[in-house]
């Protein structure tokens, strides 16, 4: 540890974050779950924590200001969106290097995978097209689709924060897109009805869910579908390079599931009612995503 600090006040900043985050994933793949906290514990007095903190993605994953970790502006941050460019010298780097792992990288995969299925499943019907954003954050998505841009797509974003509602409302309400105020257990309870769509994904809530939420929910996405539509959703993999960092330095939590969990979503969905379900990971291996479309 003290080694990669030293490389990081050094101005080496990339050779000593790569060597912590390989540190960091050791000791979390090798130390039992509490012996894991208590070395969390001991890392968080060491002085590199504090010069970590100074880069605004880690912090706000550490503070939570909206009362958990990779919120809206945190992908923000990721996407480009909303840059700090009066940061020291020190802190730029440690922010340009923590929002261009393999994870982050991902996740801006995952963002170009959203507007390119938005496109295709606009291409392929060739009519107005229903679309649902289940915890739908900043929507940043809709920038990188020309169906919404050409108001070809009527998106629904659901979510459970005002605050990036509104930023929505502000961005993407002139393309059509509508918000709706509402959170998983809401839609879970019933106390939100999912219209009729034609698309219908979840790219960062599941990452978050228990398998009881996260089936429940799979089985009300698709329920909303129309025959010929379909749910897209995403979770991490487990194992990813990021995880001792994210959850030593950044005290960001994750609930992880591999293919097979992933598939296991699908258990309250009657097989009859399945036409095709692909699977498949992002390019850096940090990301499984299901994608299920319904028997027409």
């Amino acid at each position: 540890m003290d080694v990669a600090f030293d490389f990081i006040r050094a101005g080496q900043v990339a050779t000593g974050m790569s060597r912590l985050h390989l540190i960091l994933k050791d000791r979390r793949r090798v130390l039992p779950t509490q012996a894991w906290r208590q070395y969390v514990s001991q890392l968080r007095a060491h002085p590199v924590v504090d010069l970590l903190h100074g880069d605004p993605f880690t912090w706000r994953a550490f503070s939570k200001p909206r009362g958990y970790a990779g919120d809206a502006v945190m992908m923000d941050y990721i996407y480009g969106y909303g840059i700090c460019d009066a940061l020291p010298e020190i802190e730029r780097r440690v922010f340009d290097y923590c929002t261009t792992t393999a994870a982050p990288l991902a996740v801006r995969f995952r963002r170009q995978l959203l507007a390119e299925t938005i496109d295709a499943t606009v291409a392929r019907l060739d009519r107005p097209t229903e679309v649902i954003a289940v915890a739908a954050g900043h929507l940043r998505e809709a920038d990188l689709s020309t169906a919404v841009r050409q108001g070809r797509a009527h998106i629904t974003a659901i979510d459970q924060d005002p605050e990036s509602l509104e930023v929505i409302r502000r961005d993407y309400g002139a393309h059509g897109v509508d918000v709706v105020t509402a959170s998983v257990r809401r839609i879970i309870a019933g106390r939100t009805t999912l219209e009729p769509c034609d698309l219908i994904y979840s790219a960062g809530l599941y990452d978050y869910l228990p398998s009881a939420a996260a089936t429940r929910l799979t089985a009300i996405m698709f329920e909303a579908l129309r025959p010929g539509g379909r749910c897209l959703l995403a979770n991490f993999l487990p194992d990813i390079l990021d995880l001792g960092y994210m959850e030593g330095i950044m005290d960001w939590q994750l609930i992880y599931r591999d293919d097979a969990d992933m598939r296991g979503l699908l258990g309250e969905i009657d097989t009859r009612e399945i036409a095709t379900c692909q699977q498949f990971h992002d390019p850096f291996d940090n990301i499984t995503f299901l994608m299920v479309t319904k028997a027409g």
